[in-house]
């Protein structure tokens, strides 16, 4: 478990089926700092959804906040999963907006569709991680038992979603960008928020085949 806080992913499965979800939380990077540090929980009902609303913070750092929402809605197989984080400090940080995944090497293995891909991962460290990130239009896992058990996690709001695979942890989300100080950006022209990252809408999933119909929301 590598969350520092609640406010994670830690069950989910297809009815009659096993549930071998490790736990799914949010980072922004592969350090400790780069995890979310979850304060505050809400739970919201309204017209076809159930959601809870998170609020937090990048581990230790405050003023880098976040807030993540799980919406769940009926006839849909998966939960909708939205990530926003506010870089209200005073430095430019470098960040992806990401889904991470414990697999611990263990019953799950990460797939990524692609040539010589599928189940191939390959270890990487801090020095060689830049040229591990590679784009794909979902990332699925899977358990190699009876009853087996298979989870989708496939962006909303792009054809594909940036991540770096191993047997041991998956961390995939939005390309990585520079994200300035929200007061040096004010006057900024740009259609997003400054020193916001673009929203990350994605959606896990359980069930025997990804799902690849996109959310309408916005």
């Amino acid at each position: 478990y590598l969350a520092p806080s609640g406010g994670n992913l830690i069950d989910l499965a297809g009815r009659g089926r096993a549930d071998t979800m490790p736990h799914m939380f949010q980072a922004v990077g592969v350090l400790p700092g780069d995890v979310v540090f979850y304060e505050e929980a809400k739970i919201l009902e309204g017209d076809g959804f159930a959601a809870v609303q998170l609020r937090g913070h990048l581990d230790g750092q405050p003023a880098l906040r976040v807030s993540t929402r799980y919406e769940v809605r009926p006839c849909e197989p998966g939960i909708r999963v939205r990530t926003e984080i506010l870089n209200d400090g005073a430095d430019a940080q470098a960040w992806m907006a990401s889904d991470g995944f414990y697999w611990g090497g263990r019953r799950n293995l990460p797939f990524v569709p692609g040539p010589g891909r599928g189940f191939h991962n390959t270890s990487f460290g801090l020095t060689d991680i830049n040229e591990a990130f590679e784009d794909a239009p979902y990332m699925a896992s899977t358990t190699h038992l009876d009853p087996g058990q298979t989870y989708a996690h496939i962006t909303c709001n792009s054809r594909a979603e940036s991540g770096i695979h191993s047997n041991v942890v998956t961390a995939v989300g939005t390309t990585r960008r520079i994200v300035l100080p929200r007061r040096r950006t004010r006057s900024s022209s740009r259609a997003h928020p400054p020193g916001r990252t673009r929203g990350r809408d994605a959606r896990s999933r359980a069930g025997r085949r990804a799902d690849r119909r996109r959310s309408r929301d916005r």
